[in-house]
């Protein structure tokens, strides 16, 4: 990867990017549609099972002096091990990312471009993406970071917009369909959290360990404020939509709030910012896949690889046949493949590392 370090600002945006583009593309609206009332109890018990794996996780990386999962891999199981583990990632972050871009674009067809087929949209996502993998991973973070805020004020804006018409009965019963439902069947959506997955290929790159270990807690706990924004924005201001797979259940709540006289349809601001959202995870997602090839391959040229990759994505992203599956895939799938990737693999491959390092330094030492 073309860059030495990354401030901590930058890497907490990197982390966040994912979790936002994930409440675009109505993470939220699947929450409540499986969890209903207890929707705000089960984020704050998968906020606390996240940031107990994270821990764990995390104190494990600081045995290995700021490397990434890809090192550690190649450290217990040699380069077999490490190429395994890249591709699998790589296979993560290619279905994630096509998956996202093609929920997006059906929300932009059906909403807004109907005689447009999904191909174009995607190809406009694509060409501009594409640009974007040419530059220098700085540029690319950098104006990751310029993006995050304005997304993070559109959550915070529907929030604002919604709260005037909250009927707080909505959280009534407080544990939905049962405990049983909250707290095991609901567990799944620790995936809320996937943008975790960064940080292990970013780790090179933060300063120290410890560091990674505070940056990645302060992104949880940032990930699930924004994710209870989006929560209570529907399930107090407008739960029915919450139930539709048809359109955006976010796209509906813009449409139909206004900021006063003089700024009575938003929407087109809170489009434009979403499709800047997009393209910048998109291209954050590239720079991670780059660097993944990298170290599997052992080309030097991360610029030529990202280039290379994107139309990939694009070719994934016209597999799904419809809205309809995509949404299948992102409610069924997306969320399981992301707690393997995301919290199981990892956390495997650690504790065996972990293990092997401690056996090896207790042969030296009674040596």
């Amino acid at each position: 990867m073309d860059l030495k370090k990354i401030g901590s600002i930058e890497a907490i945006a990197l982390i966040l990017i994912m979790t936002l583009n994930s409440l675009i593309s109505d993470s939220a609206q699947d929450i409540i549609r499986t969890m209903g009332s207890a929707s705000i109890i089960n984020i704050i018990y998968c906020t606390i099972i996240a940031l107990i794996l994270f821990f764990i996780i995390f104190k494990l990386f600081e045995k290995f002096n700021r490397e990434d999962i890809l090192e550690i891999s190649e450290f217990f199981g040699g380069k077999i091990l490490k190429n395994i583990i890249g591709i699998l990632f790589l296979i993560y972050f290619t279905f994630i990312s096509s998956i996202i871009l093609r929920n997006f674009a059906e929300i932009l067809k059906v909403t807004y471009f109907p005689e447009t087929s999904i191909s174009t949209i995607l190809l406009c996502f694509i060409i501009v993406v594409y640009i974007a993998s040419t530059f220098k991973t700085a540029s690319i973070i950098k104006t990751n970071l310029i993006i995050i805020p304005f997304t993070i004020l559109s959550i915070v804006l529907i929030f604002l917009a919604t709260s005037g018409d909250f009927i707080y009965q909505h959280m009534f019963p407080l544990l939905g369909y049962g405990f049983e439902h909250t707290f095991f069947n609901g567990a799944s959506h620790i995936f809320a959290f996937s943008g975790l997955a960064y940080l292990y290929f970013f780790m090179p790159n933060i300063s120290s360990s410890q560091k990674a270990t505070k940056l990645g807690v302060i992104s949880i706990v940032v990930s699930s404020i924004l994710l209870l924004l989006s929560i209570v924005s529907f399930l107090f201001g407008a739960p029915y939509v919450s139930y539709t797979e048809e359109i955006s259940a976010t796209l509906f709540i813009i449409r139909s709030v206004s900021f006063g006289r003089f700024f009575e349809r938003p929407e087109s601001l809170f489009i434009l910012v979403w499709i800047l959202s997009v393209i910048s995870y998109l291209s954050v997602t590239i720079i991670v896949i780059g660097s993944i090839l990298n170290k599997t391959i052992g080309s030097s040229n991360s610029i030529t690889l990202r280039s290379f990759y994107t139309p990939i994505i694009f070719v994934c992203s016209l597999i799904p046949y419809n809205l309809s599956t995509v949404r299948f895939l992102q409610y069924n799938i997306f969320k399981y493949v992301s707690i393997i990737m995301v919290y199981i693999i990892p956390l495997i491959i650690l504790i065996l590392s972990f293990l092997k390092k401690r056996k090896l330094e207790k042969g030296v030492s009674s040596a």
